[in-house]
């Protein structure tokens, strides 16, 4: 069995993506799980995308990973405590991020620290990245 999660989203909520996360994993348990970018998976987006053991992207697509609650500094005035919540969330879904893709410690702190200011990515440089393992479309023969 399989199941595929395909996905053109700017984000959203991080508390609803982790719960996807969970299920996803949880599925992921019993049957292959592949999750796809179709043109965009962003913030929450991309950290869902990362759930899945086979992730795949169309050749045209971004991924982009960045701080809870990147640019909303209003947000940051008005509602502090879920920030404080959020930005202690933030290194635990970095560390899931990186372990998801496998990277090297040097590679990881690499990655986290472009994060910061906000990632963005091509399909080409998430594959580099061990962020998606195939860009659908592509030749995937080895020479």
């Amino acid at each position: 069995w399989s199941s595929d999660v395909c996905s053109s989203d700017l984000g959203g909520d991080v508390e609803c993506a982790c719960a996807i996360i969970d299920k996803i994993t949880e599925i992921g348990k019993k049957v292959v799980v592949e999750t796809i970018v179709c043109g965009k998976a962003h913030s929450a987006a991309a950290l869902i995308l990362m759930a899945a053991e086979n992730r795949s992207a169309y050749p045209n697509s971004s991924i982009m990973f960045h701080p809870c609650h990147y640019g909303l500094s209003d947000y940051h005035d008005q509602n502090r405590a879920y920030v404080e919540f959020t930005e202690a969330t933030y290194p635990k879904l970095m560390r899931f991020v990186t372990e998801q893709a496998r990277m090297g410690k040097r590679q990881a702190k690499t990655f986290i620290d472009k994060s910061k200011v906000g990632l963005w990515l091509t399909a080409e440089e998430a594959k580099s990245d061990k962020i998606i393992r195939e860009i659908i479309g592509e030749n995937t023969v080895q020479e």
